[in-house]
C-alpha cells in the first residue's frame, strides 16, 4: 500500500466535502440559515432558561427542532466593522470571569488564525439522537439556545450572545449543515477541517 497516496486521497476527499458545506452558490451547502439581529435579544435573567418561546426565534427553533442527527454549524457577520465590536466585546467579557453573573464563553482562537480576517465567529457541531428520538428538544437546538445565551446552566460553554451584545445592532447568520448516517468521529474531523477553513475568531479547534 501506497500510504503517501491514500493519505492525498483522504486530504482531496475531506477537502471536497468541505468545499459542498461552505460553497454559497450550492443551494444545499447547509441545511438551514438564520439571520438575527443582537438587539432582539434580551439580557439573561434569573429564571428564563430557554428562548423557545420568543416570538423573534419562533422560526429558527421550528427549523432546529426538525434536525435530530448530527449537525455542524457556524456564526457569521458580514460587516467587518461590526465583526470587530462583537469580537472585542467577547474578549473584553471573557476578561471578566470573576464578576457575578458571568457565563461561561469559548476560549480564543488558535495562535494560528490570529488576524484572521474571516467573517466567521464561531465553529461548532452538535450530536444528534437520531430521527426516533423522543426528547423534548433536538440537541442542536439546545446547543443553539446556548449560543443565544439563555441556557439555565452559566457554566455550559457558548457564545452567550445576549450577556454582552444586547442591544446592539449587529446581523449575525446562523448556518446548520445536518448530516445523517454519519459517524461521531467523521463529525469532529469535519469540525477541524471546517474551522482550518474559516479560521473563525474563537474556540479550540
Amino acid at each position: 500500500m501506497n500510504l503517501e497516496k491514500v493519505t492525498d486521497s483522504i486530504d482531496q476527499l475531506i477537502n471536497n466535502i468541505v468545499a459542498e458545506i461552505t460553497d454559497e452558490s450550492i443551494n444545499h451547502s447547509y441545511g438551514y440559515k438564520f439571520v438575527f439581529n443582537t438587539n432582539t435579544l434580551e439580557k439573561y435573567k434569573n429564571g428564563i432558561n430557554e428562548a423557545y418561546d420568543r416570538e423573534v426565534f419562533f422560526y429558527l427553533f421550528e427549523k432546529l427542532e426538525e434536525m435530530k442527527n448530527h449537525c455542524l454549524y457556524w456564526f457569521e457577520i458580514e460587516d467587518k466593522e461590526k465583526r470587530d465590536t462583537l469580537i472585542e466585546l467577547l474578549n473584553n467579557y471573557r476578561k471578566n470571569k470573576n464578576n457575578e453573573g458571568y457565563r461561561n464563553v469559548p476560549a480564543k482562537a488558535l495562535k494560528a488564525y490570529e488576524g484572521s480576517q474571516s467573517n466567521v465567529i464561531y465553529v461548532g457541531i452538535r450530536t444528534g439522537k437520531g430521527e426516533k428520538t423522543k426528547q423534548k428538544h433536538s440537541n442542536i437546538a439546545g446547543r443553539i439556545n446556548q449560543h443565544l445565551g439563555y441556557y439555565g446552566t452559566d457554566a455550559t460553554q457558548g457564545l452567550q450572545l445576549s450577556s454582552y451584545a444586547s442591544g446592539l445592532d449587529i446581523n449575525i447568520t446562523l448556518k446548520v449543515f445536518g448530516f445523517s448516517n454519519l459517524r461521531d468521529d467523521y463529525l469532529k474531523l469535519l469540525e477541524k477541517a471546517v474551522a482550518r477553513h474559516f479560521k473563525p475568531h474563537c474556540g479550540r479547534h
